[in-house]
């Protein structure tokens, strides 16, 4: 036995691995609720500061009798210090489809899971609604067993609901996979502290081996009641100062803290190619176990330790010699730093030079131990600190600990910049279990190029035309407050560059909700007052900022192309040199026409002077339909159908494939060469569409439609009324896009115009577009925004309640297990999280038992009373049933009203029953009254 502790000891024993670099693995979203910071900015804040944001306040939930706990560990005041979380009896179950009895069933860290993930996912930039159906994997850690639980056994709450919300770990996991669909492996870790970095290097390994594309860790760590505290107060683990004092020599225990983070995790060259922001790399990770290395199973062992970062820094094809950082476990107990610091110095010091010390910090001084997730709390502060190239300083050192002296660690207890040693930044992150699994990950910065496309003409519309900046949610309070957060994150805009860069982070990265507005603004400032008036505005919108109607799917889209609709000076002229897809289709109609008639026209439409004569004019106003056309399929907006009227009929056609350029380019110089009036050329164009695209099915994919829809008024019937489309034969949702100069076509509310007489092209469009947005098109922001990066915009923001047990029991009207309420974790699939949540059946109302007896032998059966009426619905005298809404009675019979009964009055006979059909027949009959009188009730 004595050379088994030995060998092991001696770290021999560490396994042969000789990995070789593999391609790294980006972190691409972070979230977080940590003591003293809702989010990783507020989390960065607060180390740069130095705070700690130990409290000696206990939330409203911890009304408990800690007065045990405080006598074990010597100190009275010990209750009421700790690192808490603030409204964790909160949630926002609406958001998710979660009724009101499973969200109070459900655990507080699986609700927090669910909210904090999702923002992990927003702050990558993916839309959320990407990921359902990939193999995205899900890895939740959870250590300590359910307080929540325990509470709902107390509150005889113990259904399948709780069981689901609160016995299992693996349900928290699970239920994310479901409500996001995401088909990756999706499991519970559980390695004590180890737990969330253990979570990581699943990911990572699952990722690697092509299990998964992408994945999400998370975890929660909670104190909901103080049994967990005396428990460990009673081992002496707990700090009688209330301070966790890693790298200093009066190290006399931790303090516990709560937390809730989870990463978002992808290759690092998927992540490039998606143009996300890559706030760090993990090179390598390590994980063993100090097996009877040490002196009992939750005693730390520096051997087993050694043997996880040796595995790490193989895996990762990193000498140790050259990290710069290593964020450690840091706990601050005397053993647990001692063996950690033995370990740290033993690898990483082995042929560094004695100028380059390793430097050596941890979080935990900061907010606490937070057990479950120290190893994720770790790994957010180090990502963000290869990110920033600052390393925020360790807090309550008075005096460094011994192994610190002469040795190749320095503990960093001031603000430092990143050591600049001319290669990439390396840091470690290092965490430890009490089930003695040590965990090891290696980190480099990401790319510094990540995030931004190639630079492209402008085509947002800021040649005079400003910033269109979207905006959805799923309530207007929620909208109202989205608004809010945006004040604060334009305004921290220093130039266009970064103003485009926010409208394009909110329009390409984010989920569009049912409440959607937009702001249209030429610059910062007005982008703010516009932003200010809807987020006071009640209900919220103004004229440049415009709720929606609450609009999920995108309805039918309607090109409509006007015969006229007066080409004015220089129109065109502004697309031309802005945008890139305007300018190509001009380019290549002016070229056909070209050669059909020897000379440009494009310089013409967008001279000063106007075209003289109406050949020109025709084909000026079809290129322009053709370019605007273009612009509108380029942003997204793709038609389902054409209509076109005369000479608007070939610009249609020529959108619909059914004409190539050439053969409508010399189409439109044929019309526009003919002579007579307005209604004799549509009609001559009309035929000769016919004649080129003959009676067969049209080569193009879309539906072209003629002027059938209006009613043609004669030759100078040519005005809005003749074009009025509210009567068309088209579905009542569609929505027209008019492709002319000016609007001419009056839609009535269902569409908008492309451009208008006396106003900048850019901004015409920007606002059309916004417009279609609202109306529920979903327009292709990257393509609005070429050349814009992601950058940090507002995540959603949440509406939350109260959900806890103080209110039990709960009514419910969903049925009596899960899978009946919306957002259920078994049972039929919920909406789509952030979507309206459509209303559940009524469950039956609970009735008093009546027994009758049956049979000689005295059996029994309950028997239901009769169903409730109304009491502004009718009652039938000679039936409790209830009868439909505004019956027809019958002539001569008198009906009761306000759900009386008959019985109660001599004076009711009878009635009937009667209901019309369709076809005006009376349906029932007539039935006399009874032959006794009942008795009264």
């Amino acid at each position: 036995m004595s050379s088994q502790r030995d060998f092991a000891a001696t770290g021999a024993g560490s396994p042969d691995v000789t990995a070789t670099p593999r391609e790294p693995i980006a972190i691409v979203g972070m979230a977080c609720r940590l003591p003293g910071a809702a989010n990783p900015t507020e989390f960065w804040e607060l180390l740069l500061r130095g705070e700690n944001t130990v409290s000696s306040g206990l939330p409203a939930r911890h009304d408990l009798d800690w007065s045990e706990t405080a006598a074990l560990v010597g100190n009275r005041e010990l209750n009421r210090w700790g690192g808490f979380l603030d409204g964790v009896e909160e949630f926002d179950a609406d958001f998710f489809g979660i009724s009101q009895k499973e969200a109070t069933c459900m655990d507080p860290a699986q609700r927090l899971i669910l909210e904090v993930a999702w923002e992990a996912v927003e702050d990558s930039g993916t839309p959320v609604s990407r990921l359902a159906g990939t193999r995205t994997g899900v890895y939740a850690g959870f250590a300590l067993m359910s307080e929540y639980w325990e509470m709902l056994l107390e509150s005889q709450a113990a259904d399948l609901y709780s069981i689901v919300g609160a016995g299992l770990h693996s349900t928290a996991a699970g239920r994310l996979s479901y409500l996001l669909d995401l088909r990756g492996p999706s499991l519970a870790v559980d390695a004590a502290c180890a737990t969330s970095l253990l979570a990581v290097h699943l990911a990572c390994q699952s990722i690697r081996s092509g299990e998964s594309e992408m994945a999400l860790v998370c975890g929660a760590n909670l104190q909901l009641r103080p049994s967990y505290t005396a428990a460990f107060a009673r081992s002496r683990l707990m700090s009688p100062t209330a301070a966790c004092k890693f790298g200093d020599s009066s190290a006399d225990g931790f303090v516990r803290s709560e937390g809730v983070l989870a990463v978002f995790l992808k290759p690092l060259s998927r992540a490039v190619a998606d143009g996300d922001r890559v706030y760090a790399s993990i090179l390598g990770s390590g994980v063993s176990n100090d097996g009877r290395s040490s002196r009992s199973l939750v005693a730390p062992s520096a051997a087993g330790q050694v043997d996880a970062l040796r595995i790490a820094y193989r895996d990762a094809g990193v000498s140790p010699r050259d990290l710069d950082y290593v964020e450690a476990h840091g706990t601050g107990t005397p053993a647990g730093d001692r063996e950690e610091l033995i370990a740290l110095g033993q690898v990483l010091g082995d042929g560094r030079p004695s100028d380059e010390p390793c430097l050596v910090g941890s979080s935990k001084s900061n907010v606490g131990h937070t057990e479950t997730v120290a190893g994720l709390t770790g790994l957010v502060k180090t990502a963000l600190a290869l990110r920033d190239g600052t390393i925020p300083r360790t807090l309550h050192v008075q005096q460094p600990h011994p192994l610190l002296t002469d040795s190749s660690l320095r503990l960093v207890d001031t603000n430092v910049p990143w050591p600049e040693r001319g290669g990439r930044r390396l840091a470690g992150v290092n965490s430890l279990g009490l089930s003695a699994t040590n965990v090891h990950v290696v980190l480099a910065d990401g790319p510094t190029t990540a995030g931004r496309g190639t630079p492209a003409r402008d085509t947002s519309g800021r040649v005079g035309g400003g910033f269109l900046l979207p905006l959805s949610a799923c309530s207007p309070q929620a909208l109202r407050d989205l608004s809010r957060a945006y004040v604060d994150r334009v305004a921290s805009a220093h130039n266009a560059s970064e103003l485009s860069d926010i409208c394009y982070s909110a329009g390409a990265r984010r989920n569009h909700h049912d409440q959607r507005a937009f702001v249209l603004g030429a610059d910062r400032e007005q982008l703010l007052v516009r932003l200010r008036d809807l987020w006071l505005a009640d209900p919220p919108g103004t004229v440049d900022a415009e709720p929606g109607d609450t609009t999920v799917e995108r309805p039918p889209v309607a090109f409509v192309f006007p015969a006229d609709g007066g080409h004015w000076i220089g129109k065109g002229r502004a697309l031309t040199f802005g945008h890139d897809a305007f300018a190509a289709a001009v380019e290549e109609c002016d070229r056909a026409v070209q050669r059909e008639l020897g000379h440009s026209v494009v310089n013409l439409m967008c001279g000063d002077e106007p075209p003289s004569g109406t050949p020109l004019d025709q084909m000026a106003l079809w290129m322009l339909q053709v370019g605007l056309a273009a612009v509108w399929r380029d942003w997204g907006i793709e038609p389902d159908r054409l209509i076109g009227h005369g000479p608007g009929e070939i610009a249609a056609a020529t959108v619909a494939g059914a004409l190539t350029i050439a053969e409508a380019a010399a189409l439109i110089c044929r019309c526009a060469q003919m002579s007579g009036t307005a209604r004799q050329r549509a009609a001559m164009a009309s035929r000769l569409v016919d004649e080129l695209t003959g009676a067969g099915p049209t080569r193009g994919g879309i539906p072209e439609h003629r002027a059938v829809l209006a009613r043609l008024a004669g030759d100078t019937g040519l005005d809005a009324g003749h074009w009025t489309v509210t009567g068309a034969s088209e579905p009542e949702r569609t929505w027209f896009v008019e492709i002319s100069p000016h609007p001419t076509v009056a839609v009535d509310g269902t569409g908008v115009g492309s451009l208008r007489l006396g106003r900048p092209e850019s901004t015409v469009l920007l606002e059309s577009l916004g417009r279609a947005y609202l109306a529920g098109c979903s327009p292709r922001w990257d393509r609005v925004y070429r050349g814009s990066r992601y950058v940090t915009v507002p995540t959603y923001p949440w509406q939350r309640k109260r959900y806890w047990l103080d209110g039990w029991p709960i009514r419910d009207r969903g049925s009596e297990r899960p899978g009946r309420p919306t957002g259920s974790p078994v049972g039929r699939p919920p909406p789509v999280p952030g979507r309206r949540v459509p209303g559940t059946r009524r469950r039956r109302r609970a009735w008093p038992v009546r027994w009758r007896n049956r049979g000689r032998r005295g059996r029994r059966r309950a028997v239901p009373p009769p169903r409730p009426v109304p009491r502004t619905a009718p009652r039938c005298c000679c039936a409790a049933r209830r009868r439909p809404a505004n019956p027809a009675p019958c002539s001569g019979r008198e009906a009761t009203r306000g759900g009386r009964s008959a019985r109660r009055g001599p004076r009711r006979a009878g009635c009937c029953a009667v209901r019309s059909l369709p076809s005006g027949r009376p349906r029932g009959r007539c039935r006399p009254p009874r032959s006794r009188t009942p008795p009264r009730s």
